[in-house]
């Protein structure tokens, strides 16, 4: 924090009662948010500069790091196929497609985050067992397929025909899928 800003944060406030104690901790939230008179909190060039160069040096590992978060799903996929969905094996294939959804777009495959975020919304709104061995197995193969392929593919931009089609109808019937009360 920088020592030229004043401190407004109220002190440590102790309350104690006949059996506990309770300590409510300084707030420093707003001394760090450190906002400017215009309401835009001061932006430190050097660290974002810094920050742009670790991510750029970071970005040759970005395929290989998709190349194996790909093959995870895959696994996942088999594993829920081959051994059904008890015993943390569809939360594993949920991790999988979560870390894909959430990680993708950062590492150059926005399609393959879209991918990822449609199938996690199937297996967040459906029962485990439509998802092992019921109506909805063939679609979650298509979804895992579809991100190995992106990634296989190298396909890194979101305006890529066939990618951005694919994806498209992915969403499109999840979508239509999802809205049926027969599944929930």
């Amino acid at each position: 924090m920088n020592a030229s800003r004043k401190n407004t944060a109220p002190p440590v406030k102790i309350e104690r009662g006949t059996d506990h104690v309770v300590i409510h901790p300084r707030n420093v939230l707003k001394a760090k948010a450190a906002m400017a008179l215009d309401g835009k909190p001061p932006m430190d060039e050097t660290a974002i500069r810094r920050a742009e160069q670790a991510l750029k040096a970071l970005s040759v590992n970005f395929n290989g790091w998709m190349e194996e978060a790909a093959r995870g799903l895959g696994d996942a996929r088999d594993i829920v196929r081959n051994q059904g969905s008890g015993e943390g094996r569809a939360a594993a294939l949920h991790r999988a497609a979560h870390d894909i959804r959430g990680q993708a777009t950062t590492f150059g495959f926005p399609l393959a985050s879209r991918v990822g975020a449609s199938l996690c919304r199937m297996l967040e709104e459906c029962p485990p067992a439509a998802i092992h061995s019921g109506p909805l197995t063939p679609l979650v193969d298509q979804h895992v397929d579809a991100i190995r392929a992106i990634v296989r593919e190298g396909v890194m931009q979101s305006r890529h025909r066939t990618g951005e089609a694919l994806t498209a109808e992915l969403e499109a019937i999840t979508e239509r899928l999802l809205s049926q009360p027969s599944l929930h």
